[in-house]
């Protein structure tokens, strides 16, 4: 049995051996290694163009709560000035006032929520490019035609404008919900899945999805 003490090493048979420690420089190793380099995996975030358009529904959607939520304050102003009136002809106008505030103020609040879920889709900056979802700028072509046509998938309550793409102004993009005839034939299918939908004419494909 041998173990270090210092610069000595003890022997249970031979007791203390005394050595010494030379140093000596490697000129060069030579190795062979498997490792194989690690793939960074690519990250992949929304498409410019969904980035833009959504910018722009966004907008849209601040000024339409600005325009309710001045209608809205003109109803109630109505309604307080009919309700301090005591005459009977003010009770139709007084009714009719608290309506339409009343509805001012559900599309007022629908319009805010719809607001928020665009702000946060914007922030979040996901990956929409595998299979349709929101967010997604998808690109159709009629199978007989080569015809194309270009659709942005987003929320409830922000489909139905159309907006002209912005590498291309000749271009024209639909911003459809989920629960439009288009939007359900798109939504949750991918590149190059056929689709069915009677507001397209003819037989169309999903040719890109960005």
């Amino acid at each position: 049995m041998f173990w270090l003490e210092g610069r000595k090493l003890y022997s249970a048979k031979y007791g203390y051996l005394t050595f010494q420690i030379k140093w000596v420089k490697i000129q060069s190793l030579n190795f062979k290694t498997s490792i194989l380099p690690t793939e960074k995996k690519k990250e992949r975030i929304m498409h410019e163009t969904a980035k833009i358009l959504i910018a722009q529904i966004i907008a849209n959607k601040k000024a339409e709560i600005e325009r309710t939520d001045q209608a809205r304050q003109i109803s109630l102003k109505d309604a307080q000035e009919a309700e301090g009136a005591m005459i009977s002809r003010y009770d139709t106008f007084l009714e009719e006032a608290q309506y339409l505030a009343g509805g001012q103020n559900k599309r007022l609040l629908e319009a805010r929520a719809v607001l928020a879920l665009l702000e946060s889709l914007l922030q979040r900056d996901t990956d929409v490019s595998n299979q349709i979802s929101i967010g997604s700028v998808v690109i159709i072509e009629n199978i007989d035609t080569g015809e194309k046509k270009k659709f942005l998938l987003v929320f409830e309550g922000a489909g139905g404008g159309v907006f002209s793409c912005p590498s291309n102004e000749d271009e024209k993009i639909s911003a459809v919900s989920p629960s439009s005839p288009v939007g359900k034939a798109l939504f949750g299918k991918g590149s190059g899945e056929e689709i069915e939908c009677p507001m397209l004419k003819g037989a169309w494909e999903i040719s890109e999805i960005q």
